[in-house]
């Protein structure tokens, strides 16, 4: 089905005019976008643009992620345009929009603004978390904390991931084992040996090999640690 859904999005940026609308049309015909100023906010307020999207859509039960998911494309284009801040975008309201009808049924949805807060905040978590700053007051460790606490708050799996994955790195290189080691055998991870010279070279740690290290010190007890490398390797790497 044809769906309309009124779409708000922050943006460090928004249109001189506020009589002006510009559409958008996505070269594959996902959706046809249309751009204005936000008329309810100010100029200092949040959600500055409004965005009028039409696309096509299974129903209106699950309509609010299929326009978010519809909307990430035009907000890159737009960001990577401008090098402007798009961000924290809100469906507001979802008609269905097939041509010809005299009646239409439709969604209107809250504004996410208030979030859950749990009453767990104690005096030792806030004593433990003054602890911490003084402990681990260098650089490395704040760069590790700011990327975790980054990482807690994305709201995409895959940025999520890759801020989760920069502490780990941080850390893995902060703690990296000094000396040298020696390369083993892909396949029976036995130490490699040199016919011509009659030794078994030796070699620093790299970064991959101290996050490895890292990530077998903190894995469940009983866990494939070669199989969870990998994947999470794999997945940083793709």
């Amino acid at each position: 089905m044809k769906v309309a859904a009124l779409i708000h999005v922050s943006s460090s940026l928004c249109l001189a005019d506020d009589s002006v609308r510009h559409t958008v049309t996505e070269p594959s015909g996902a959706f046809v976008a249309t751009i204005s100023n936000n008329p309810d906010a100010g100029p200092f307020a949040r959600r500055a643009l409004q965005v009028e999207m039409v696309f096509e859509a299974p129903s209106l039960d699950d309509v609010r992620n299929v326009a978010l998911d519809k909307l990430v494309p035009l907000l890159n284009a737009l960001a990577f345009t401008t090098g402007a801040s798009f961000s924290d975008p809100v469906v507001i309201q979802a008609f269905d929009w097939t041509p010809g009808l005299t009646e239409r049924e439709a969604r209107y949805f809250s504004s996410p603004q208030a979030s859950i807060s749990a009453q767990a905040l104690s005096g030792v978590l806030l004593e433990t978390a003054e602890r911490v700053m003084a402990m681990h007051a260098d650089e490395v460790s704040r760069s590790a904390m700011r990327w975790y606490r980054l990482g807690l708050r994305a709201s995409d799996p895959e940025e999520q991931f890759s801020y989760f994955w920069f502490a780990v790195e941080i850390v893995a290189e902060a703690l990296k084992e000094a000396g040298k080691i020696t390369p083993t055998c892909p396949q029976c991870k036995a130490d490699l040996y040199c016919p011509k010279c009659e030794t078994v070279p030796s070699r620093r740690r790299v970064g991959t090999e101290a996050i490895e290290d890292l990530i077998c010190s903190v894995a469940p007890r009983g866990a494939d640690t070669n199989e969870l490398v990998m994947t999470l390797s794999k997945i940083r790497n793709t």
